[in-house]
């Protein structure tokens, strides 16, 4: 990815920031770059990976460039502090190659659509005019759960090869051929029309024909979706006495455009008010069909309300009916600033998701007027429905088809982020029996529990403290508690701030300082160790014969010191591994990862994001700290997150999939683009969203053995 992103900047003097082994794995692999020093804001003048620490002033007249390497939610933080330097031509990158500015992540161009202008108050003057309201029913009244019409049958060909039916022919290809033959020859086709045209070309029976038909019936009932605006706007119509009428150029009936709208609980249209091309044999693409309308309806003035420009607007404007113009929620995503995810939709699978999102977020035709274009992120729910669901539900799929048949093993849930896909995992599992996926247990654990617990001699003590050298922000003391498991707050040499250590004597005096403490730490270590492995023994978890740990994104921490600690193989589940490859994962044994890792530091925003991800995927728990010896957990104190926030957004992600289900049981089964899901999760930023200011309330974030301060997540990353 850096040689990617940087290739044409090999000869110009490259300044790293940061200190952490990010920059140890980055100068290994830019040696024929020209790297002129490490930037830092602290331990100024010290040599680490064989470099001076400079400040920034001295690299001013060094570097054209300086990469920030750090987390992501420190990166605006550098940015913010160092940019002064712009102005002295020095360019700012991050890690990704993208180039710093303080909008970056806002800015978009609005193409000032016309179309914003509009809103709902408008169009109830307009039926307010008028004496009689029409409405347009596909992608007006009502939408599919699919991204474009024609999609339906998309849907249709997947259930039938599934089936093993027609799978000697292309369906939907026949399908669209079949009614083409019949308007060839003048014919404003009806499904029963079609199918007996479509059993003849392919060699059905009237039986097959008719159960086609149904099936391609049964699908449009599962997949039709009210757009509640406009349902309202019927109501609206209704309630001021007016005459409402719907017309539809389409191959269904009334009686089953009628039965459409009372799946949509649209009661208030019957029948003799519906008019449709295929039982009329009339088109509102001549006028034909809206010259019947005029003469059935009578006197009183008109207005017809559509979706399509050309038939539901032009056309009936040319016979003197008033029109009123509303975007379907396809075209809305189109125009939206989350338009260009609709580019990396690659099959039917990844459109049923594009189209459960726009069935949400573009429902309603004047959703995008006030934000001009963006996306409009009012609550946690909508967080979660619209950005974490689809990452989630692929994740979910990804991991139930690799570990299917396995039902004689244990898949852990690490505390606390594996809270939300435990409670998925779980239900799923019962009610897929047949997958023999593993056992699950949400497993409580944290690096700080493991690593005390693993603590055995004087050498694991000796590793702790050289190991804590390497990090810059905390209190010495502090973080040597967290990972030592005994309390150093009173000693004046240890408490102290970490950039304060500065120098090989220095270490070597508090490497001696520690070890003082070396039976004190061995038999707290003694004890946490036992009840740990007590903790392991209580879930049975050695009678398993396989091991599976779910870590959302990791070096491999955990998973290395809960290995050692059972003294059992196990074996990782991951959305990603952090640095790959590190001292602790150099190879991808016994790793199961949904992100190749081998593309770090790339252009995905889980990867920049994840903690956002750790954070929504939570349960109200704090962070573990021990277990004591009657086996329950103890908690970090004041670790928990903001629960009440994250529920909703959990909401919003179980909702997203109970209505994948609901039009699709085999869900599981099929795999979507991943670069279009973490893309969807990318519209969470200001640059493609208006979002409440309320959601950064759910974010607040505490890692006890980083040793940071409270901080808000939400605020550093976005």
């Amino acid at each position: 990815m850096f040689e990617e992103k940087f290739l044409k900047h090999r000869e110009t003097p490259i300044a790293l920031y940061g200190l952490g082994i990010q920059t140890k794995h980055l100068l290994d692999k830019a040696k024929d770059y020209n790297i002129v020093g490490i930037v830092a804001n602290d331990r100024i003048g010290e040599r680490v990976y064989g470099n001076e620490v400079l400040a920034i002033k001295e690299i001013e007249d060094k570097a054209k460039i300086i990469i920030i390497v750090a987390q992501t939610k420190s990166v605006k933080l550098i940015y913010k502090r160092i940019k002064h330097v712009e102005k002295k031509g020095i360019a700012i990158y991050n890690i990704s190659g993208e180039k710093m500015s303080d909008d970056a992540e806002n800015r978009y161009e609005s193409m000032n659509n016309p179309y914003w202008e509009s809103t709902y108050a408008q169009l109830k003057k307009e039926i307010d005019r008028h004496d009689i309201i029409s409405f347009d029913f596909f992608d007006t009244l009502v939408m599919r759960k699919v991204l474009m019409p024609g999609q339906i049958w998309d849907v249709m060909a997947r259930e039938l090869d599934a089936m093993e039916i027609t799978h000697d022919c292309d369906f939907k290809t026949e399908r669209m051929k079949a009614e083409q033959q019949l308007r060839e020859q003048g014919v404003l086709p009806a499904i029963e029309e079609i199918y007996k045209v479509l059993g003849t070309n392919i060699g059905l029976n009237e039986q097959w024909s008719q159960w086609l038909m149904n099936k391609e019936f049964e699908i449009e009932k599962k997949y039709v979706v009210r757009r509640k605006c406009l349902v309202d706007a019927v109501e609206y119509a209704r309630i001021q006495g007016k005459r409402i009428y719907v017309i539809a150029d389409t191959h269904l009936s009334s009686d089953q455009i009628h039965k459409l709208l009372l799946q949509c609980s649209i009661t208030s249209i019957d029948t003799s008010v519906i008019f449709v091309s295929s039982d009329l044999k009339k088109s509102k693409s001549d006028g034909s069909l809206y010259d019947l309308f005029v003469k059935e309806a009578g006197s009183g003035n008109k207005l017809h309300i559509g979706s399509n420009r050309h038939t539901d607007i032009e056309i009936p404007a040319l016979l003197g009916i008033d029109t009123y113009f509303v975007m379907s929620a396809y075209e809305m995503f189109k125009e939206s600033t989350a338009g260009n995810v609709i580019n990396e939709a690659r099959n039917i699978n990844d459109y049923v998701v594009l189209g459960l999102f726009a069935a949400q977020a573009f429902n309603d035709p004047f959703s995008l007027s006030l934000s001009k274009g963006k996306l409009d992120i009012k609550s946690m729910y909508d967080l979660g429905y619209y950005c974490f669901a689809p990452i989630t539900l692929e994740f979910a799929a990804w991991m139930f088809n690799t570990l299917k048949d396995n039902a004689d093993s244990v898949l852990l849930f690490s505390s606390r982020d594996g809270y939300l896909l435990y409670n998925i995992y779980q239900n799923f599992r019962l009610e897929n029996e047949h997958l023999n996926l593993p056992e699950a247990v949400y497993f409580y654990t944290s690096r700080r529990a493991l690593t005390v617990a693993g603590i055995r001699t004087e050498e694991d003590i000796k590793a702790i403290v050289e190991s804590v050298f390497s990090l810059s922000i905390g209190n010495l003391g502090e973080v040597l508690e967290q990972r030592l498991g005994v309390c150093f707050a009173k000693d004046t040499i240890l408490n102290r701030a970490l950039i304060a250590v500065t120098g090989d004597e220095d270490k070597t005096r508090v490497v001696a300082r520690v070890l003082e403490y070396k039976e004190s730490i061995l038999k707290n270590s003694s004890i946490e160790r036992m009840n740990f492995l007590n903790y392991i023994q209580s879930n049975s978890l050695y009678s398993y014969k396989k091991i599976f740990l779910f870590d959302l994104y990791t070096k491999g921490t955990s998973l290395i010191k809960l290995t050692q600690l059972m003294n059992r193989e196990i074996e990782l589940i991951c959305y990603s591994l952090k640095d790959f490859p590190n001292d602790l994962i150099s190879t991808r044994e016994n790793i199961k990862s949904l992100y190749d890792p081998n593309q770090s530091n790339s252009n995905y925003w889980f990867e920049k994001a994840y903690q956002l991800f750790e954070v929504i995927y939570s349960s109200a728990e704090g962070q573990l700290e021990r277990f004591d010896d009657q086996l329950q957990p103890q908690f970090v104190p004041l670790s928990e997150y903001n629960y009440p926030y994250i529920k909703e957004a959990q909401a919003g992600i179980a909702d997203f999939l109970n209505q994948l289900v609901s039009v699709d049981a085999s869900w599981f089964s099929r795999s979507i683009n991943l670069t279009m899901a973490d893309s969807l999760s990318r519209l969470m930023t200001a640059k493609y969203s208006i979002i409440s200011s309320d959601i950064h309330l759910g974010f607040t974030y505490y890692d006890s053995f980083a040793s940071e301060k409270t901080t808000n997540i939400w605020d550093d990353i976005i």
